[in-house]
């Protein structure tokens, strides 16, 4: 069996750290390498620290609307406790979308209306959502 000291060269192993650290600034790494060979033991320990913050406070707990089918959609409004948050409010808050739906008075009932106007209503305001980012939507 090959000493696992002779499966990575350490050398190699920094320069691939290194290029990553290049292309993600916001990551530091400290590691330790040991060189088990039984005449000469040794240990070599790496250290780059970041050089940018990972700044957090710009985002946000939205989720696309495309993370779910009709289905689920329709399930989450019925799920929904609170009747008397109105529609528009909930969509804004939860989905990036939303806050990019044109507030029109269908949007302004309340989510216990929405409830009582069924399926239909439900999967056009799904639909809606669908499209208001159609034109910049990417797909991973």
């Amino acid at each position: 069996m090959t000493p696992k000291s002779k499966i990575v060269n350490p050398n190699d192993l920094f320069i691939v750290i290194i290029k990553y650290a290049l292309l993600n600034p916001h990551i530091g790494f400290y590691f330790s390498v040991v060189n088990a060979d039984a005449g000469s033991p040794t240990i070599s320990n790496g250290n780059l620290a970041a050089t940018q913050k990972l700044s957090t406070h710009t985002w946000s707990k939205r989720i696309s609307v495309y993370s779910h089918d009709l289905n689920s959609f329709e399930n989450l409004i019925y799920i929904t406790d609170d009747n008397n948050l109105i529609l528009y409010d909930f969509l804004s808050k939860n989905f990036r979308e939303g806050s990019n739906l044109k507030k029109d008075d269908d949007l302004l009932i309340t989510i216990g209306q929405l409830k009582g106007e069924g399926s239909s209503k439900i999967h056009d305001i799904y639909r809606r959502a669908m499209q208001c980012n159609a034109s910049t939507r990417f797909i991973f």
